[in-house]
């Protein structure tokens, strides 16, 4: 395995799955597969399927930063860690795992980096709060100019299903979030944009959790093909660098369904949150670490061992008695 491992890390892409690990997927995301001996079709409906499911079994979440001796994620371990040991991760890990499975079933599909908006105002007034290119999102490919959005790894503002990738293309969940994109000539940030006459189309996807809000700004980034080496760059800094969001933050969100109603669970350090159709309906703060743990396989499927319970740093803001 750690030969495995190491050659995966020297990889442009990793590779594809089998099709007894494909089953295994399907049955971790709750897809219903009525023969397992005949796979999802690469259609548009049935990515949009499973992009619902993965996000309403799969957690988002960087647990791994906090409540393990390791301290570390690793994404080319995303399908033992997320399919077999039924855990979460973020974007290099869900976005990575869902690349290989579209892959794998015959899409055509690609990776983009992008910056994550890390201000609640507009960009306008805070230029400077983009990241660096540290979100991995899946660009999916139909022929002609038909590309689609999928990212099954941002989190609690991230999207529910696969959006067009269309200037003013525009997501819906029963009548509550919604996600758009805006196209633009060059990047918000940019301090010389004269200084490219030619260069990809920017697109800014942003979000609101019902219509009565703001939009607010998710990610922006350009159709310029990332590999898998520069997620690993990327995941090095997130997972590691000390003002990484993910190394001072604990971090968790599940999509679900209940009643016909689309909603969400967040977990932001010992916040705890469920939105139903576009509203908060419940907000509390938790206390204890055994109060968070107990959340955490509740709500989120996350089942923490003994050991791994016990190993959040007890000097950390994040700890909770």
């Amino acid at each position: 395995q750690s030969r495995s491992i190491q050659h995966e890390r020297t990889m442009t892409a990793l590779p594809l799955l089998s099709r007894e690990q494909l089953v295994l997927y399907f049955r971790r995301i709750q897809f219903d597969l009525k023969d397992e001996s005949e796979l999802p079709k690469p259609t548009l409906e049935n990515l949009q399927e499973i992009h619902r499911k993965h996000l309403c079994s799969v957690p988002f979440e960087n647990i791994s930063l906090h409540y393990s001796k390791e301290k570390r994620i690793m994404p080319e371990e995303s399908f033992e860690k997320i399919v077999i040991n039924h855990r979460g991760g973020y974007c290099f890990e869900n976005n990575g795992l869902f690349t290989r499975v579209l892959r794998s079933l015959g899409y055509n599909v690609y990776n983009v980096t992008s910056r994550v908006f890390e201000a609640k105002g507009s960009i306008e007034e805070n230029r400077n709060a983009f990241t660096t290119l540290t979100h991995f999102i899946s660009i999916v490919w139909f022929g002609g100019e038909d590309y689609w959005i999928a990212d099954v790894g941002f989190g609690a503002k991230g999207l529910f299903e696969p959006i067009q990738l269309k200037e003013g293309a525009l997501n819906t969940y029963e009548n509550s979030e919604q996600h758009t994109l805006v196209k633009q000539n060059e990047m918000p940030m940019s301090t010389t944009p004269f200084c490219f006459k030619e260069q990809p189309p920017t697109w800014i996807l942003k979000h609101r959790a019902n219509e009565d809000e703001e939009w607010s700004t998710c990610i922006v980034f350009q159709m310029v093909e990332a590999f898998w080496k520069d997620a690993l760059l990327g995941n090095l800094w997130t997972s590691t660098h000390p003002d990484s969001i993910f190394t001072n933050n604990l971090l968790c969100a599940r999509s679900f369904i209940e009643n016909g109603e689309y909603g969400k669970y967040t977990l932001f350090n010992n916040s705890f949150k469920i939105r139903k159709s576009g509203k908060e309906v419940e907000n509390r703060k938790l206390t204890s670490e055994k109060e968070r743990v107990e959340v955490l396989q509740k709500f989120f499927g996350i089942s923490l061992s003994e050991e791994d319970a016990k190993q959040m740093n007890k000097e950390s803001p994040l700890y909770l008695g």
